[in-house]
């Protein structure tokens, strides 16, 4: 038998029982004749609810529901939810949701959240999520309490074996992640700008700007590492570009911070180098030297110098511990 809500018994909405697929459903007939499926409401497989399970599905997937759009697929993913959208899955995961957008992917994931968007993902993920932009990927390999999170922009990546607690806000290109399988990137963050990198650090922040890199080592790093904006600039550990020793004991740089500028850098091959400062300026350079600063100008270096300044100028050397720089040409 079957109920129809309409004008006639040919005219509506006839809900009937499916015995093949264990479901309710609710057809639209028009003259008599079906035009499609509005809701199925199934017991099989733990139960499910879906909207035009013509054209979307949920397979193996206990509690879960698709509400509206077409071609979205839930496949093995108890308790999970396409809200609407097109040609969004969700595979593998649990409690999971993908809210609207198109061709957004959810896998092998616990509780996480697509809020929108095109082309985002999130494979290995746990307790995070991409709200809205295009081409945005979070993937870990592991699906514990990790907390990452992307919000907006395109083409921005949290990746690594166990990176957590990381947060993307818009931008493009921008990508917090780890090059090792023994590294992980833990409470970074990237607000804005193009480009910018943390690769294999902890603490650290990119406030914007273009390009700009914090770089560490293999293996766990505490970095506390600050870049505020311009172009460029890189906070780098050996690791990154091959500069001293390989063991990961000898890299800690503690708050090493540049604020502005373009293609200023801060590295070190030593456990001891701590809190580089360079406030702006153009191709300026801390490398081996402790809470040293540089504030402005162009190709000023300071090299084994530490608690060393230089206070702005062209083309100064500084080599001494606990001495300044005021003017250019100076060594």
């Amino acid at each position: 038998g079957a109920m129809v809500f309409g004008t006639t018994v040919d005219d509506g909405i006839r809900m009937h029982w499916d015995e093949t697929k264990k479901s309710i459903k609710m057809d639209n007939y028009v003259g008599g004749v079906r035009k499609g499926n509005v809701f199925d409401f199934s017991t099989k497989d733990g139960g499910s609810a879906i909207h035009d399970s013509d054209k979307n599905t949920s397979t193996l997937s206990s509690g879960s529901a698709i509400l509206a759009g077409e071609d979205n697929i839930i496949f093995q993913s108890s308790g999970s939810s396409i809200v609407s959208g097109v040609s969004n899955t969700i595979t593998s995961s649990v409690a999971s949701t993908v809210m609207a957008g198109d061709n957004n992917h959810i896998s092998a994931s616990h509780q996480s959240v697509i809020g929108g968007g095109i082309n985002n993902s999130i494979f290995g993920s746990g307790y995070g999520g991409i709200f809205s932009g295009k081409d945005n990927l979070i993937k870990v390999d592991s699906a514990g309490y990790v907390f990452n999170l992307i919000l907006g922009g395109g083409n921005n990546q949290i990746t690594g074996s166990s990176d957590k607690h990381n947060v993307i806000v818009g931008g493009s290109g921008n990508k917090i992640y780890t090059n090792t399988s023994n590294g992980a990137d833990e409470k970074n963050a990237i607000v804005g700008g193009g480009g910018n990198k943390l690769d294999g650090v902890n603490y650290s922040f990119i406030g914007g700007g273009n390009q700009n890199h914090i770089i560490g080592p293999v293996g766990s790093s505490e970095m506390y590492g600050v870049i505020n904006g311009g172009g460029g600039n890189k906070v780098d550990l050996p690791a990154g570009f091959a500069y001293g020793p390989t063991t990961a004991s000898d890299y800690i740089i503690y708050g090493p911070t540049i604020a502005g500028g373009y293609q200023n850098k801060i590295y070190s091959s030593e456990g001891d180098n701590l809190a580089g400062f360079i406030g702006a300026g153009r191709e300026n350079k801390i490398q081996e030297s402790a809470y040293a600063s540089i504030l402005g100008g162009y190709y000023n270096i300071i090299t084994n110098a530490n608690s060393g300044s230089i206070l702005g100028g062209l083309n100064n050397n500084l080599n001494h511990d606990n001495s300044f720089i005021i003017g250019s040409d100076i060594t």
